[in-house]
C-alpha cells in the first residue's frame, strides 16, 4: 500500500482518541507524568476531536472552532496523537493502540471546525520496566502494525465487508460448538488461536 494513500476513518474504527500540543518534535524519552492530561479527546463535548482519515504515514484530525485554538499557533505545534483502532476485520479481535508524534503538514479552517493534516514522524514505543515512552523516527520504515491495519481497513472497504462480529466464528467452530456443550458460551478465544493483523 501507499504510504500517501489515506483511508476516511469511520466512527466504529475508533476506540480512543487524544491528542497533545508540543512546542518542538525530536526524538526523546519522556515520563508520562511529564505528558499529563491531553489537549483534546474524542466525545468531548466542546472540542469533539475527530480521526477523519488514516494511512501509514500520516492522519488527519479535526477539533471544533469552539476550542478556540489558534490556527496559526497551533501551525507552529507538534501534535501527539494517541489513538486505539478496533480491528477492521474482525471485532472478537485485540485493538490496534499507537502513539505518534506527528508535525503538521496542512492546516484549514472553516467556520465550525479546524483540519489538521499530520505528518507521522516518531512511535512512542513504551518502556516495560517504567512508566516511560520512547519516541523513535519512523519516517524512513514506518509503522508495520499501522500498515497492516491500513491494508485490511482498505481492503475491507473495497469488498463491502464490516468487521465481524463476535458472534459465531465458523473457522472456530469446534471450539465454540465445545464451548456451548460445556455451557460457557462466553468462553475467550483458545490460546494459540491468532486474529487478522497478529
Amino acid at each position: 500500500m501507499r504510504n500517501s494513500f489515506r483511508l476516511d476513518v469511520e466512527d466504529g474504527d475508533v476506540i480512543e482518541l487524544a491528542a497533545w500540543f508540543r512546542p518542538a518534535l525530536t526524538p526523546t524519552t519522556f515520563h508520562i507524568r511529564d505528558l499529563g492530561m491531553p489537549d483534546l479527546l474524542l466525545g468531548r463535548v466542546n472540542c469533539s476531536l475527530r480521526l477523519d482519515n488514516l494511512s501509514a504515514d500520516g492522519l488527519g484530525i479535526s477539533l471544533r472552532r469552539v476550542c478556540r485554538y489558534d490556527p496559526e499557533d497551533i501551525r507552529r505545534q507538534a501534535v501527539l496523537v494517541y489513538m486505539k483502532l478496533a480491528n477492521p476485520v474482525d471485532s472478537a479481535c485485540e485493538p490496534l493502540p499507537l502513539l505518534v508524534a506527528c508535525s503538521i503538514q496542512a492546516l484549514r479552517a472553516t467556520e465550525d471546525r479546524l483540519y489538521l493534516g499530520l505528518h507521522i514522524v516518531c512511535e512512542g514505543v513504551p518502556d516495560a520496566s517504567a512508566k516511560l515512552v520512547h519516541l523513535v523516527n519512523v519516517e524512513k520504515y514506518g509503522i508495520s502494525d499501522l500498515t497492516r491495519w491500513c491494508d485490511e481497513k482498505d481492503r475491507a472497504t473495497r469488498s463491502g465487508l464490516k468487521a465481524a462480529p463476535a458472534g459465531l466464528r465458523i473457522e472456530r467452530l469446534l471450539s465454540e460448538i465445545a464451548a456451548v456443550l460445556d455451557g460457557d458460551e462466553d468462553a475467550e478465544v483458545a490460546e494459540g488461536e491468532s486474529c487478522p493483523l497478529e
